[in-house]
């Protein structure tokens, strides 16, 4: 893509590339003149400014010069003096002038010529440093004249060898990008290489199978012993690439040029890129290194000669080429906005009123271009890493190798990973809560203490004896007091006084026990009142017990009446914090199986509110709270934190799993952190942990990928598929009544008809009263179409896999019918008047005359010879003659011409394709205004016309269908190449006469579309 020009018809060079900014060196061309005939030379320098808009590359520098010149090149140097390097320019008179480029952008023209060498017997045309020795420049000029200069001392040139005979001009010399010592030039249309050290020609290159005559040479940028010449022959314009190992012929030729090629550019950043002008103005790059010599790239031109073309060094994807209408063109090799000036009028204004001069006779089209289509090398990454999934690690380096390696972190944590994965599968949860207790600092031994113990056959025993209350040790304790004996046994000699009558002996003694026991309590005689309520039945018992406690408010008596009135929930919420451990006893004590959970949930979260997070966790282990459990712990994002945390969560799942027979699901907090931990195992590889884990914590997409990576998992079911399933069409076919539906098998077979006995032939009346022959008229028999079976549409059984790009569905191959097979009949369309309708028999010859039927007793007459001159003289035999017949009148109704056929609805599921492709068909149409284009529109309509009829009449086998659905699909994610690779898939596998009439269309606008930058907008 163009996008600066200067205009000036010069020999250019570009900056090195150690130079900031880009400069562009352009000398007046030597043998060419402007629109002002004016013969001034001059150097100058611009400036490549790529974020200027502008067209034009300002001119930063100039100095005059009094020779033009056929040849500039630019080297770095790394002399202080000379901190932009050097520009060496060969002169019409044989001069080399070195110029200083600081000197030139300071406007010291005194001092911006630094050397001036004449040795040279005629023009100098060709200039080249060598890449290893900067100071060492090779020219050659007429006679075949080549100098190697050493700038340090250019007293005394050297020469390769002897004068290449027969002597004619030094087009190009080109030293050799790996050996130092190898130079090449062209004259009289060979190639000569010479090797300095023997100051001999080692080889003469030439092409005797053709008329090739080389113009221009450049090495490889990387192979030392290839090169390519430019023929400037008009005859043989092309380009080859030659090795000098095997120089009985060319390796590869470029054709594409039509007229001699005049330069060429290998890009020293890509091998692959070549560039190549000619006189027939085109300016194309190449890459020479395919099979066939790859045409990549074309440059926008406007048809004018292009007689010099250069890389930039600094930036590669930057070109220059100098032309001979007056403008040095840089383009663009990645693209960006076109610039294009208008042509220009000096020439016109020069010649003045001088006839039709002062027009051109045709303005150039803007060109038009593709882009590459492959990334040139310098925007390549010459190495590269990426993470793969299951702890992989892909790299690769610019030799095109890549390596696998799989990755590993911790490896302590991965063998805990596993040994908890081990104990899991195995049930060994309580062994391994054991072991981790052994290990374990002091709290953390408590938690694995306590969760050890849901594995104990009496877990809440086990958790009594860990809260410091052991029975034995309270028995031990109760033995060593010295408690009264039990008198219950001992019998009472003594005499039984009742002593004197009072109330309380009365009540007693009646069997009054409610009034004895008021009594008792009214003398706070509580013991007696005790006694006596326990005899007066249960319900008095309990008043007494009530009002006892109730009337005694102390410790003791408060957790007496807690255990009494089972009052649990009262327990957890007044306890002491500081009395945990005798609140967790009492519960696990007295509280039922369904009781016990929720109380120890509560009494938890009491304590981790409080900040007790230690305390708190054993209330939640109690309770089988696993998503409680893991809150209290700090949260944390490293492997072993996550890891410590998942063991407690998973020892305490599988306590639950025995005790409920179901697993506790992870919520909340625990699941992401057990999402992380998996995430963080399957990055180091153990796809069978994090497996467990993920389908653990609800991680669907992950489950299935790595239930997939592992082929299945023994024991687990396959993950269900975490994606929404979207069917793209409808697989609801609603059946026109006058359309049979589509079958998978499409089967045509005659059923069995009646016999059909033929009509007798009858004469029939003609319009003007004479009968005719009437042929007998056979019922219908052509062939019905067998029952079809209805199916699945757009599923091809057995079809192959086209492959398509990401997110598009696979596109399944036609049926068996092959590319020449006839089209299916279609045998659900009926017509309203039939082409051959039976007509009813004849019973008489002419109306009229049913009285005229011959006796039966009269003896036939055989048939008399039809006449077809007479026709009066056929007689039907045992027909009797009238003698005056007047033929009935015969009214001709003429048919009415039939109605255009309306088209029927398209299904619903169709409906898309129509929508698409007129929309793009629309577009297009919107977007020009060139006839020829809108008529090949018009046809493109046509052809959908008759795409949307078989879509209406459902005659498109199901394979047609779905890749018209995969095409619109393409189409909507802007993917047009993937559309044309669907579409020239169906036409290189599918029955041709079905789709023949419509995928045309469907190609041309498709091609349309990619030309005109239309895309669907819906």
């Amino acid at each position: 893509m163009k996008i600066k020009e200067v205009p000036r018809t010069a020999n250019i060079a570009w900056s090195p590339a150690q130079q900031h900014p880009i400069y562009l060196a352009a000398g007046t061309a030597a043998q060419q003149l402007d629109a002002s005939f004016s013969t001034s030379a001059s150097l100058e320098l611009f400036e490549l400014d790529l974020s200027d808009a502008s067209v034009d590359l300002p001119r930063k520098g100039g100095v005059i010069s009094e020779q033009r010149f056929h040849r500039l090149v630019w080297t770095w140097h790394t002399n202080s003096d000379m901190a932009m390097g050097y520009i060496v320019a060969g002169a019409d008179n044989g001069s080399l002038f070195l110029y200083n480029p600081v000197a030139i952008l300071e406007d010291r023209g005194e001092e911006a010529m630094v050397l001036q060498v004449s040795k040279h017997s005629g023009p100098v045309h060709a200039l080249d440093f060598n890449p290893f020795q900067r100071n060492l420049v090779a020219s050659g000029a007429s006679e075949s004249e080549i100098f190697i200069w050493d700038l340090n001392n250019t007293a005394s040139p050297m020469t390769p060898g002897s004068k290449t005979q027969p002597f004619d001009d030094v087009n190009c010399v080109s030293w050799n990008r790996q050996v130092q010592h190898i130079l090449a030039s062209t004259v009289a249309g060979k190639c000569v290489v010479w090797d300095l050290r023997k100051s001999d020609p080692i080889i003469k290159v030439n092409d005797s199978t053709s008329r090739m005559r080389a113009r221009q040479v450049v090495w490889h940028p990387e192979v030392a012993t290839q090169m390519c010449l430019a023929s400037e022959d008009d005859h043989s314009p092309s380009v080859q690439l030659w090795d000098l190992r095997f120089a009985t012929s060319p390796i590869r030729v470029l054709e594409g040029h039509t007229r001699g090629v005049l330069a060429i550019a290998w890009c020293p950043s890509d091998p692959d890129l070549l560039l190549s002008c000619a006189k027939d103005g085109r300016l194309l790059c190449w890459n020479p290194n395919t099979e066939r010599g790859e045409l990549v790239y074309e440059f926008p031109t406007l048809n004018q000669w292009c007689f010099d073309v250069q890389w930039c060094l600094r930036d590669p994807a930057v070109i220059a080429g100098a032309t001979f209408d007056g403008t040095v063109n840089v383009y663009s090799l990645l693209g960006g906005p076109a610039q294009w000036s208008q042509p220009s009028a000096k020439i016109a204004d020069s010649f003045g009123q001088m006839g039709t001069m002062s027009e051109p006779p045709q303005s150039p089209k803007m060109p038009t271009t593709e882009p590459l289509r492959k990334a040139p090398k310098w925007l390549r990454r010459p190495v590269g890493v990426s993470f793969g999934f299951g702890g992989k690690l892909i790299t690769f380096e610019s030799s095109s190798v890549v390596h696998l390696s799989q990755l590993h972190g911790d490896g302590s944590l991965l063998e805990d990973a596993g040994r908890l994965e081990t104990a899991v599968a195995a049930g060994q949860i309580a062994d391994y809560c054991a072991q981790k207790q052994k290990d374990a600092t002091e709290d953390e031994s408590q938690v694995w203490a306590f969760l050890q113990g849901n594995f104990e056959k009496e877990p809440r025993k086990h958790f009594l004896q860990l809260l410091d209350f052991d029975s034995a040790e309270l028995a031990k304790k109760i033995d060593a007091l010295e408690l009264p004996e039990d008198g219950s046994d001992q019998e009472d000699e003594e005499p039984l006084v009742l002593g004197d009558r009072v109330p309380l002996t009365e009540a007693l003694l009646t069997g009054d026990f409610e009034t004895a026991v008021k009594l008792c309590l009214a003398e706070q005689r509580v013991a007696e009142a005790f006694i006596a309520a326990a005899a007066g039945g249960p319900s008095l018992f309990l008043r007494v017990q009530q009002y006892f406690l109730a009337s005694d408010r102390s410790p003791l008596m408060r957790l007496l009446a807690t255990v009494i009135g089972r009052k649990w929930k009262n327990l957890v919420d007044k306890c002491q914090l500081s009395d945990w451990k005798q609140t967790m006893a009492a519960l696990l004590t007295y509280a039922t199986t369904e009781e016990l959970p929720s109380l120890c949930r509560r009494l938890g979260e009491r304590l981790e509110a409080a900040g007790e997070k230690h305390p708190a966790a054993l209330c939640f282990i109690c309770a089988g709270d696993i998503n409680r459990l893991a809150a209290c712990f700090p949260p944390s994002a490293s492997p072993k934190a996550l890891l410590a945390l998942v063991e407690k969560v998973q020892a305490l799942r599988g306590a639950v799993r025995l005790v409920r027979g179901s697993d506790a699901e992870l919520t909340g907090a625990l699941a992401k952190q057990v999402a992380h931990l998996a995430e963080w195992l399957a990055e180091q590889g153990h796809l069978k942990e994090a497996l467990r884990l993920a389908h653990e914590a609800g991680l669907a997409e992950l489950s299935d990928r790595l239930y997939h990576a592992l082929g299945g998992m023994p024991g687990m079911a396959a993950p269900q598929f975490p994606f929404p399933r979207i069917n793209l069409v409808s697989r609801k076919t609603s059946v026109s009544p006058r359309v049979a539906p589509v079958a998978a098998t499409m089967s045509y077979a005659p059923q069995a008809q009646p016999h059909a006995h033929p009509q007798p032939h009858v004469p029939a009346v003609h319009p003007q009263g004479h009968p005719t022959a009437m042929f007998p008229s056979a019922p219908a028999t052509g062939l019905p179409m067998a029952p079809l079976r209805q199916t699945e549409p757009f599923v091809a059984p057995n079809a192959p896999v086209y492959p398509t790009r990401a997110g598009l569905p696979a596109y399944g191959a036609p049926k068996s019918e092959a590319w020449n097979d006839p089209p299916a009949a279609n045998r659900t369309r009926t017509r309203s008047t039939p082409l051959n309708t039976p007509m009813e028999p004849v019973m008489q010859p002419l109306a009229g005359l049913a009285d005229a039927v011959p006796d039966a007793s009269i003896h036939p007459q055989p048939y008399a010879p039809y006449n077809p001159y007479k026709p009066m003289e056929y007689r039907q035999p045992g027909a009797v003659q009238p003698t005056n017949l007047q033929p009935p009148p015969v009214h001709i109704q003429r048919e009415e011409p039939p109605k255009p056929k309306e088209r029927a609805p398209l299904p619903a599921e169709h409906q898309a394709l129509q929508q698409v492709f007129d929309n793009l068909a629309d577009r297009c149409v919107q977007a020009t205004n060139n006839q020829q284009t809108r008529k090949k529109l018009d046809d493109v309509r046509k052809k959908l016309d008759i795409l949307y009829d078989k879509l209406a009449d459902r005659t498109l086998s199901d394979n047609v269908v779905l890749g018209l659905h995969q095409m619109i699909q393409a189409i909507q994610q802007y993917d047009y190449q993937t559309g044309l690779g669907i579409h020239a898939h169906m036409i290189a596998t599918g029955n041709f006469s079905e789709i023949s009439p419509f995928m045309p269309g469907i190609k041309t606008l498709l091609q349309t579309c990619i030309q005109m930058n239309v895309y669907c907008q819906m």
